[in-house]
Formats: structure tokens, sequence, C-alpha cells
């Protein structure tokens, strides 16, 4: 009779053993999976967030090209302008207004180039520098005389190829996407504490001087600490 409960004793012992090494093992197999969903979910918003930055980067140097033909296109419409005289001071005072629009305005047009590709990707995209056109209003010179009586055009500052501060660096910030299944066994205080994942790009302009409407955006290699940027960026905390 005794050795009949002893091994009862045993066999529930046993199994309670097992139980709690289940349970053990499948909250183990449970925060690995969660780990492991977390990493992928920082992965894929790492990707998302320097794709977005790519986008945003060509679509403000080609904000900045655009400025450019319009500025090439100005020239040749003041230089024609005199053909006709009934017409040619009234077009020449409404270009010039236009191009001082386009010229001054540059810049904001390139930011909200940027942001709208940021937002299309559900990211938040801002220009991390102030570009520059690098481009000079005044007349015409011949062997450094200046011609006159001729029309006020607009010069490149730059040689050939060369790029100068035509070009925009955007920065973006993305926060991975914890599904709610995951985020309720933490604390608020922990999720609040992931950092967010954030990446640099950088466009440039490339053209062959205002004489030919044909610059056009291009992407570039981020000349300055990519890291920098971005956590100088985050710790400004815009949202």
């Amino acid at each position: 009779m005794k050795k009949g409960l002893l091994s009862a004793q045993l066999f529930v012992g046993d199994e309670g053993q097992a139980a709690v090494f289940l349970l053990i093992a499948t909250s183990m197999i449970m925060a690995f999976a969660c780990g492991l969903y977390i990493t992928s979910s920082y992965l894929t918003a790492k990707i998302q967030a320097q794709n977005a930055a790519d986008a945003a980067a060509v679509a403000g140097s080609g904000a900045l090209a655009d400025v450019l033909d319009i500025l090439t296109l100005s020239n040749w419409i003041k230089t024609s302008s005199y053909l006709s005289r009934s017409l040619g001071s009234a077009l020449r005072t409404a270009v010039s207004g236009a191009t001082t629009v386009c010229r001054h305005g540059a810049p904001a047009f390139a930011t909200a180039r940027i942001v709208e590709i940021g937002w299309k990707n559900g990211v938040v995209a801002v220009p991390t520098n102030m570009p520059n056109l690098e481009v000079d209003y005044r007349q015409p010179d011949f062997l450094g005389i200046t011609i006159p009586f001729s029309p006020k055009l607009f010069h490149d500052r730059l040689r050939p190829g060369r790029i100068g501060r035509r070009y925009v660096r955007v920065g973006t910030a993305l926060s991975p996407k914890v599904p709610d299944l995951i985020r309720e066994p933490f604390s608020r205080e922990l999720l609040r504490s992931m950092p967010y994942v954030g990446a640099a790009a950088e466009g440039s302009v490339s053209g062959w001087g205002l004489a030919i409407p044909n610059f056009k955006g291009k992407l570039g290699k981020v000349r300055e600490d990519p890291r920098k940027l971005i956590q100088d960026y985050l710790d400004a905390k815009p949202w």
C-alpha cells in the first residue's frame, strides 16, 4: 500500500515538473519570437526611411533644377524681347517679377517637395541644409567690361560640372510599427524609450551652365556623417 502511494506521489511530481518546464520553454519561445519580430520591424523601418530619404533628396534637387531651367529660359525671353517694340518692355517686366519669386523661393520649393515625398512615404522628412542656386543677376560683360544698355541676365557662378551649394541634404525619421499583441505585455515606458529609425541622403543638381535649360537632380553622396545629421534632427524633436 505504501509502495503504491509513493509511486503515485512520484508520478504527480514528475507531471508538475514537466508542466513547469513546458511553461518556461513556451515563454522563452514567445520572447524570442517577439524579439525577432521587433528586430525585423526595425530593419524594415530602416529600409523605408532610407528609400524615403533618397526619393526626397532627388525630388528636392529636382525642384532646384526646375528653377534653374526657368532662369535659363528667362534669359532667352529677355534677350529676344527686344525684337518686339510694343510688347518687349512689358514682357521683360513680367519675366523679371516671375524669376525673382522663383530665385528667392527655390529653397522653399525644395523644402515643400521634400516634406511631400516624406509624407507620401509615411516618414518625417526635412532638409538639413540651406541650398543656393549659385547665380548672379547682372548685366553681361566682355573681358570684364560691362556691356552698356544690355539687359540684366542670370549668370552662373560655377564652372560646368561643379556642384557648389546646389544640393539638398535630407534627414528622415520613422518609428517602427509594433502591433498591439506585442505592445501590451511591455510597459509604455519601455516602448516609449525605443529609438526612432533615421536615414540621410543628399541630392545634387547637374548641368552645363545657363545657356541651355538642361539641369537635372540626381542622388549624390552624403558629404557629412549621416549619424550626426540624424542625431541632430532627432534631438530637435520637431514632432
